[in-house]
């Protein structure tokens, strides 16, 4: 931490790159999360060939993250017969609400999700103990055999939040501790201990993420998750072919909530919004 500091104070052209040094200093919290859980510098992922379990939760900070990050998977499970529930724990901004739950059911109706929309806002995701009570209680309802969230690292407060958020239901006896958690990825790099081939569900998955039509003025989400995923095919063998890959990081959710723990122990450095300190 303290080489990387000297080195880009030191070299002045670079300087543009940090607008505040502050909004890095969730890193130092990084590395002392990461460095709990004792990862050997050659971790190698293991290769599925899908989801396990025939009952699946997914939490999604926004309509569309169910897609962008673990998509393709869910359509390999739905097409094996899976249930699957999409927990919506915002549906944008206020003035977007409806546009956007609009688009998620459309998703959901032409996958085959079950979707549930919690209400909040945007930038404005709850994580006191009734917000966890509601959750769990959606959550519970499905009694689920997997759940999977954006990983607590990854770099959007909404998604971090969503990781506190279950870490307040696990601190309250909401869920249960040996429950299967599988974070996966959004922005971020993420530590993989499994990763799924999604080659042969790849368009279907960009065809359900252009469903997603006000979002895609912003960007090309098909296009960016692809494009993650085709860098996650270095974790794979894939005959000189091109390939796309989806990444998880899988742990009981006890397990998982004392990562959690240890980087969210200090919302200043970890959040940018400050409704979320």
């Amino acid at each position: 931490m303290a080489r990387l500091k000297t080195l880009l104070f030191t070299r002045k052209r670079y300087r543009f790159f940090i607008k505040d040094w502050l909004a890095l200093e969730d890193l130092q919290s990084a590395a002392d999360a990461v460095a709990t859980l004792r990862f050997k510098r050659n971790l190698k992922p293991i290769q599925l060939d899908g989801l396990p379990g025939q009952r699946l939760v997914v939490i999604a900070p926004h309509p569309d993250d169910e897609m962008i990050g673990p998509g393709g998977s869910l359509l390999l499970a739905k097409a094996r017969g899976a249930e699957i529930l999409v927990v919506y724990l915002s549906s944008g901004s206020a003035d977007a609400c409806a546009i956007r739950e609009a688009e998620a059911q459309q998703v959901a109706a032409q996958v085959g999700f079950q979707c549930h929309f919690m209400g909040w806002l945007a930038d404005a995701i709850p994580a006191h103990a009734q917000a966890a009570q509601q959750l769990a209680a959606v959550i519970n309802g499905f009694a689920p055999q997997r759940l999977l969230t954006t990983f607590v690292l990854d770099d959007h407060d909404d998604h971090r939040r969503a990781n506190e958020l279950l870490m307040v239901a696990h601190e309250e006896g909401l869920l249960s501790p040996t429950l299967d958690l599988w974070a996966y990825q959004i922005y971020t790099a993420i530590i993989s201990n499994i990763v799924i081939d999604i080659t042969a569900q790849s368009a279907q998955k960009r065809a359900a993420i252009a469903l997603y039509h006000s979002q895609m003025q912003q960007r090309d989400w098909g296009h960016f998750a692809l494009g993650m995923n085709a860098w996650n095919s270095r974790f794979i063998a894939t005959a000189g072919q091109p390939a796309y890959v989806e990444s998880f990081f899988n742990l009981p959710l006890g397990e998982y909530v004392q990562l959690c723990r240890r980087y969210l122990r200090d919302p200043c450095k970890v959040y940018q919004n400050p409704r979320y300190f």
